[in-house]
């Protein structure tokens, strides 16, 4: 069973990003492996916090970023959250 949880999850006094600290929280509250992990981002920090972690990564378009930045590191990108939900097959 896929479950599928959209929110921002942060920890005051945990290392900031790119630092895996807040992905492993929140995987040992979930009571999952960080490879079951999808995070998304908007951000070359966000792609290494999410390598970091182990975690698989799906950066997303935004006027704030360099979208670019996602491909020549072979990240899959996309232009909105509609794009993920057809890439994940939910």
């Amino acid at each position: 069973m896929l479950l599928c949880y959209f929110f921002i999850f942060t920890i005051i006094g945990v290392n900031p990003k790119p630092s895996p600290d807040m992905a492993f929280d929140f995987c040992n509250q979930m009571k999952i492996s960080p490879r079951e992990l999808l995070i998304v981002g908007d951000s070359v920090t966000d792609m290494e916090f999410a390598e970091n972690a182990k975690a698989q990564f799906i950066g997303i378009k935004t006027d704030y970023n360099d979208f670019e930045e996602f491909a020549k590191h072979n990240k899959t990108a996309v232009d909105n959250i509609q794009d993920i939900i057809r890439i994940m097959n939910l």
